[in-house]
């Protein structure tokens, strides 16, 4: 009996202690891009709609330095790509499959039509900025449709950029679709076949993680679900209006 009342009064005083870590804790977290100027921004925003108290710290650094943020312990969540981790200590979750769509200029005859095959890009140079493509992307297509010239950036802006200038294409997840028009670009379904981006949390594992790191992992899951639904929402609206989306502001010919 005297064991169960201390074992009792140790969660009551643990419960107390999380709550008050809730209202000042610290939460660092690390994004490459898309992520950082699609997901991070609205996530983070709402988690501090909730849990005002905490200090959430944001960086966006190329997925190399998300690892080792986290490995260091320098990061307490880290986003990116599914299938990254190769280190015992951290857990991946998956949070997100957002399927891939292709950035066209205007001018390209790719452009005109609804969407895009992959067979089509075979001879266009992909201007890619997603680290592991070949494993993360392209392994999901037949060999004989994957695009011959690569020409690799760190940035996805870096990548929307160039194709301004140059011919090309850039493959994104659909939630890059407000950075892609914001270039003046055409934004397409890519199919035959659809590949999706696969989104994870990455974190150390759960027994390692304080109150409010643990509340901002378990808010993510709960929130990232309905943002993607509204995404998906917004994907079916843009389909009823391609006509606006392929009037895009004009860009440098070459």
């Amino acid at each position: 009996m005297a064991r169960r009342v201390l074992s009792n009064l140790d969660e009551a005083m643990e419960s107390l202690t999380n709550l008050k870590e809730l209202r000042r804790g610290l939460v660092r977290v690390a994004a490459p891009e898309t992520l950082s100027c699609t997901l991070l921004p609205a996530l983070i925003a709402a988690y501090r709609n909730s849990y005002p108290g905490v200090d959430v710290r944001f960086d966006d650094v190329p997925i190399q330095q998300v690892l080792a943020g986290l490995q260091n312990g320098s990061t307490d969540i880290g986003f990116g790509p599914a299938g990254v981790i190769a280190d015992e200590a951290l857990e991946a979750l998956m949070i997100c499959a957002d399927p891939l769509w292709v950035a066209l200029r205007p001018d390209d005859p790719l452009a005109a039509g609804a969407s895009v095959n992959w067979k089509d890009l075979r001879d266009r140079p992909l201007i890619n900025y997603m680290p592991n493509i070949a494993i993360n992307v392209l392994s999901n297509v037949p060999p004989r449709h994957h695009p011959r010239d690569l020409v690799p950036v760190h940035r996805v802006n870096t990548a929307l950029s160039m194709l301004r200038v140059r011919q090309g294409a850039v493959i994104c997840p659909f939630m890059a679709e407000s950075l892609v028009h914001g270039f003046g670009l055409v934004f397409l379904p890519l199919k035959q076949p659809t590949v999706r981006w696969k989104i994870a949390l990455l974190a150390r594992r759960r027994r390692s993680l304080s109150p409010a790191v643990a509340s901002f992992l378990n808010f993510t899951m709960d929130f990232t679900p309905k943002w993607a639904t509204i995404g998906l929402q917004n994907r079916r609206a843009a389909g009823r209006h391609t006509g606006s989306r392929r009037k895009p502001s004009r860009v440098e010919r070459v």
